[in-house]
């Protein structure tokens, strides 16, 4: 108690003696509503998805190799080829039947390359929680996540590196790397290791609920490798220096701009006008 400011030591101990009031109660519900609207922003365009994307469109580029992994419906692609009208996409999908909505979807979009496996550490055969056409999104090499044994069914799958990807088609840089696997984000992270290492790709989404490895293990990895690590909001991203206080499952998206792009910090730093 000592450590705390006065004010906020003198409050803390009048909630406390005053827990069981209703009017204590209602305000404490209404703090924890405001809490969790302001912490976990929504996922896509309102979720500051897409904003972000302008925004770094607008403050350097050029941006010529976009990665898209845990593509899914490839629904993240089509809203940000516009944004980037000259880059190359390359799709991730690990599920080969959710992976057809998007070859679908981009048939006959030359710069759009999608890929019917998915990324990982290593490279071979995983076995897949495959929720079906209704809840596709919540397929997971993890163990599964809700429901029973019936509501999925497992699948045999590919997964390579990201290192290897980026090798075998002579991609110099990546300008922007967008994860989201369902809880395996950092071991898709650890397979782009030898790409992240000498700095090769500009800026990345991760996402981050608790379902998986721990916000401490994502940014520690990132900051060893030059890269700084924020929070994704609605309208900026705040970056931040870890302690203890971000590993509540706030969620869902956090970016990480490599510490040479300033001019990309500053501008997400900033805001987003649109």
């Amino acid at each position: 108690m000592a450590s705390l400011p006065p004010l906020r030591a003198i409050l803390r101990q009048w909630i406390q003696n005053h827990r069981r009031n209703p009017v204590v109660r209602t305000v404490a519900s209404l703090a924890r509503e405001f809490h969790e609207a302001h912490e976990r922003p929504s996922y896509g365009a309102s979720g500051g998805e897409l904003r972000l994307l302008r925004c770094l469109a607008g403050a350097g580029g050029p941006w010529e190799v976009i990665f898209d992994v845990g593509a899914n419906h490839g629904h993240w692609t089509r809203d940000a080829l516009p944004v980037f009208p000259t880059a190359e996409f390359h799709l991730f999908e690990i599920a080969p039947p959710t992976a057809q909505h998007a070859i679908d979807l981009h048939r006959g979009v030359a710069r759009v390359h999608i890929n019917t496996f998915g990324l990982s550490d290593t490279a071979g055969q995983r076995t897949l929680n495959y929720y079906g056409a209704t809840f596709d999104e919540l397929s997971t090499l993890r163990q599964p996540i809700i429901g029973t044994a019936g509501d999925f069914e497992p699948l045999s799958v590919e997964v390579r590196t990201g290192d290897d990807y980026v090798r075998e088609h002579g991609i110099d840089r990546i300008d922007f790397l967008k994860i989201d696997a369902e809880g395996s984000d950092f071991e898709v992270l650890n397979g782009f290791e030898a790409t992240l290492r000498r700095g090769a790709v500009r800026a990345l989404q991760f996402e981050y609920t608790g379902f998986g490895t721990s916000l401490r293990a994502h940014h520690q990895f990132l900051a060893e490798r030059g890269y700084k690590v924020g929070k994704l909001f609605s309208r900026y991203v705040e970056f931040f220096d870890y302690s203890l206080r971000w590993e509540d499952l706030p969620g869902p998206n956090y970016i990480a701009i490599h510490e040479r792009e300033t001019t990309l910090i500053q501008a997400v730093s900033a805001g987003f006008r649109r």
